[in-house]
């Protein structure tokens, strides 16, 4: 186990007026105390000067463009091996944010879903990745709409199916 503790910390609601310790075990918060709250003697402390705040999420990232002019644009030439650098200095900018978990909306060559299934078995530190995969291509998938009575709601399902749709955007 190991503790984070701060003077000062915000739980998202308010200032908590006697600071915070957080407590973590196994990349998980299992507990957070005042700060003057006394640790086990076998856990590692880490005092902070600054505000200890509740994790964000980045709701609209894409973790395979680095972020300068063009960024998507570039990402078709990148090689497999410069989309893993891209994504691992994304997350880390990030998680220096204060950014703990990230919603990928565009991935390349499912770069970003195997990212996501190594940080699922082997834990990780660096924010959470919730993918939604590469885009679908009208030009690889044939969808269709399909009306419900009542309100106009529409589905669009792909004729191949969701596999169909993840082989063919390969």
């Amino acid at each position: 186990m190991r503790a984070v503790r701060a003077r000062h910390a915000y739980d998202g609601e308010s200032f908590l007026a006697a600071g915070a310790t957080v407590l973590v075990e196994g990349g998980s918060i299992v507990g957070v105390e005042s700060y003057g709250f006394q640790v086990p003697g076998d856990c590692s402390v880490t005092g902070h000067e600054g505000t200890l705040l509740p994790g964000l999420i980045d709701a609209h990232t894409h973790l395979v463009a680095d972020s300068g002019v063009s960024a998507l644009d570039r990402v078709a030439g990148y090689s497999a091996e410069e989309i893993e650098e891209v994504i691992s200095r994304a997350l880390r900018d990030q998680l220096v944010a204060g950014v703990t978990t990230v919603r990928d909306l565009g991935d390349r060559r499912f770069c970003v879903l195997d990212r996501r299934d190594r940080q699922q078995s082997t834990p990780a530190i660096e924010p959470t990745i919730v993918a939604s995969g590469p885009q679908v291509r009208a030009a690889t998938v044939t969808t269709w709409a399909v009306r419900f009575r009542g309100p106009a709601r529409s589905s669009m399902l792909s004729r191949n199916g969701w596999n169909g749709a993840r082989t063919s955007s390969r």
